[in-house]
């Protein structure tokens, strides 16, 4: 895996967060639906319809912890990006975590040409590379 794979990782983990939250609100009105009423408590321990409901929040205890661990290795790519250099960590933020062009980075960060651009992104890329290139280089 390259750095620039590993640094995209950030931002396919944030459409893997929304739509496990999304299929987590979606599967929670749905076990909302299941749910009884108190006074129907005894009909419901032998029902499907309580299987359902017990298999509902398995369900989204299992989503919720999916999220838990995508939004904790998106974290730790940001911590790793958070050690460069102020201007290498500017420039990978912008790119990788913001999501933002080249064109709204030069903007952004105020540099004058995209030769300039190139450059310092280059730069950044090799610092990460240097000091986390071991984390990922064999990875998938």
């Amino acid at each position: 895996m390259t750095v620039q794979e590993y640094l995209s990782k950030i931002r396919t983990y944030d459409t893997m967060i929304q739509n496990k939250d999304y299929d987590y609100y979606r599967l929670l009105e749905l076990t909302k639906g299941l749910s009884t009423p108190p006074s129907d408590r005894d009909k419901v321990i032998s029902s499907p319809k309580g299987d359902s409901l017990c298999t509902g929040v398995i369900e989204l205890v299992e989503i919720e912890n999916e999220i838990h661990n995508l939004i904790q290795a998106r974290k730790f790519i940001i911590s790793q990006i958070e050690t460069l250099s102020l201007s290498n960590y500017k420039i990978l933020y912008h790119k990788y975590v913001m999501g933002q062009t080249g064109k709204e980075i030069m903007i952004e960060l105020n540099y004058n040409s995209r030769s300039a651009y190139s450059l310092q992104l280059k730069k950044a890329l090799r610092e990460f590379e240097k000091l986390y290139g071991n984390t990922y280089k064999n990875k998938r």
